[in-house]
């Protein structure tokens, strides 16, 4: 059970990640059309300014992928594949037992 809750903390922490993501993500557009565009942005602007965002996310993204993998929860990856096997087990057993 130790496991669950590892993968569990960490899995809370990946959904945290992403959603921190959206969050900064929605805060840049809304102040480049308030600071850079005083209040009014075309489709097109906010096409090019979102293009821009996600080009910088997407090269920042393995860095961010590393030091949750490696740095937060280094034990991530052992704890899915202990919990997945225990999770398996279980249900074996409990079909066993049912037939």
């Amino acid at each position: 059970m130790q496991a669950l809750s590892y993968f569990c903390r960490s899995f809370t922490l990946l959904c945290f990640q992403r959603l921190s993501g959206i969050t900064i993500y929605v805060f840049a557009l809304l102040d480049k059309r308030r600071n850079y565009y005083k209040g009014a942005m075309t489709y097109m602007q906010g096409f090019v300014s979102g293009l821009i965002i996600s080009v910088i996310v997407t090269v920042l993204s393995p860095l961010t992928q590393y030091i949750t993998s490696y740095v937060i929860t280094p034990e991530f990856f052992q704890n899915a594949i202990k919990y997945v096997i225990e999770y398996r087990r279980h249900k074996l057993k409990r079909k066993v037992i049912s037939a």
